[in-house]
């Protein structure tokens, strides 16, 4: 077994040269407008890793794990990369030559300032499912292949607050600094609720 729980503590301080950058709204105005201290604590990582079995003479093995932990689709990084809520059964074969992962990840709310996780806040309704395969030594000696299917099933529900712009409405939101975020919308479209994306 493996318990593991990383904390992790952030304080920003930001200075603007004009009002209006860290602060949407005007009558805030004067130096305390252009300056902007925030701290958070995010937990990057709390999980629980149960050793299943040792494969073979050559400690090959199959684990899993359930918590906050961190991963990595692919060993760039490109397709996802975080530390996430989730389960993942992972392992190696054949004297470590393969290394696999099967795994599934509801997503976490991240602080706006300092992109860490808040777990005050409800869990998102958006999955990733991952799934994937290292094979050293393949096609030859020192190269490195990889197999890789990402799929992101996103059915969070839209609600957002209607402000008018011209003939047609555009969503407004919020962020954590109070500022107003609006994205322009063309007449005809409408804001989706939900999305799912597969990735190879």
């Amino acid at each position: 077994w493996e318990f593991r729980f990383t904390p992790a503590f952030q304080i920003n301080q930001v200075h603007a040269d004009e009002i209006g950058i860290l602060r949407v709204n005007p009558e805030k105005g004067g130096r305390s407008s252009r300056r902007r201290k925030d701290t958070f604590t995010g937990v990057q990582a709390l999980f629980v890793d149960k050793h299943l079995r040792n494969v073979g003479e050559r400690y090959d093995f199959d684990s899993i794990r359930v918590g906050i932990q961190p991963f990595s689709s692919d060993w760039r990084g490109f397709l996802f990369q975080d530390n996430q809520l989730g389960v993942r059964l992972f392992g190696t074969r054949h004297n470590n030559q393969f290394q696999y992962n099967l795994a599934w990840f509801r997503r976490l709310e991240k602080d706006t300032n300092s992109g860490l996780n808040d777990v005050t806040q409800a869990l998102r309704d958006d999955d990733v499912f991952a799934a994937n395969i290292y094979w050293q030594d393949f096609p030859r000696l020192g190269i490195f292949s990889q197999a890789t299917v990402i799929h992101n099933r996103n059915r969070e529900k839209v609600s957002l607050n209607m402000i008018r712009t011209g003939s047609y409405s555009a969503p407004r939101r919020y962020s954590k600094n109070a500022s107003l975020v609006i994205m322009t919308l063309p007449i005809s479209v409408t804001v989706p609720t939900d999305t799912t994306i597969v990735s190879m």
